[in-house]
């Protein structure tokens, strides 16, 4: 199965089958229970908010004029792949993915508690999955572990202040005791996925320790 390919706002989006799958694998959870309409609406929110943090990215990359690739959707995220820039800058493109998905997910949310939100099952299935994904999703990338953007946007506001090598030594430092206590956490809940994302992360922090120590 090859890539998919097109473009949003002049910005080339690549989606890779493997994203596909697990956008699938939402939709197969939802329709355990039976209902299409939840199956339809966390696969379109899945896919539509894990794009726009990612249009979010590539779009502070063109504001910035950091020359970048396409938006890669792959896995359960995305990358915008772009050159090497100054610690301020890559705080701002680290901050925007986040951003991007808290200035959607905020207002619903707040029009939620508000009893905004139409009186239809369709409509509050997507306003939850809405708030769900790019409210929850958004603030857990904030985590200051690496890859998640909240470990890079760390590293990149340290870079600031104290050399680069020593920024990563501190940023992973505090990443592998995050994702460590996260998976810990993850394992005594009896909640997989968590468990594995801050295994991963300790992972991917230990990698950033090892590398400013040398």
């Amino acid at each position: 199965m090859n890539a998919l390919t097109f473009q949003v706002w002049t910005f080339d989006v690549v989606v890779q089958p493997v994203h596909l799958l697990i956008v699938g694998y939402f939709a197969l959870i939802a329709l355990q229970g039976g209902d299409i309409v939840a199956a339809l609406s966390i696969a379109g929110v899945v896919f539509g908010s894990i794009l726009w943090h990612e249009l979010g990215h590539a779009a502070v990359c063109r504001r910035l004029r950091v020359r970048h690739g396409p938006i890669v959707l792959t896995g359960f995220g995305g990358y915008v792949a772009h050159e090497p820039t100054t610690p301020a800058k890559q705080l701002l493109i680290s901050l925007a993915g986040p951003a991007a998905m808290l200035v959607v997910g905020i207002p619903l949310a707040l029009c939620w508690d508000r009893g905004l939100v139409p009186d239809h099952p369709a409509l509050q299935q997507l306003f939850g999955d809405l708030m769900l994904v790019n409210v929850g999703w958004g603030l857990l990338n904030l985590l200051p572990m690496l890859p998640l953007d909240g470990g890079n946007a760390l590293r990149a506001g340290l870079g600031i202040v104290i050399e680069a090598r020593r920024a990563s030594l501190v940023a992973g430092g505090v990443g592998l005791l995050c994702g460590i206590g996260i998976a810990v956490l993850g394992a005594t809940s009896g909640q997989l996925f968590v468990g594995l994302l801050g295994g991963f992360c300790a992972y991917q922090s230990w990698n950033a320790v090892s590398g400013g120590a040398r």
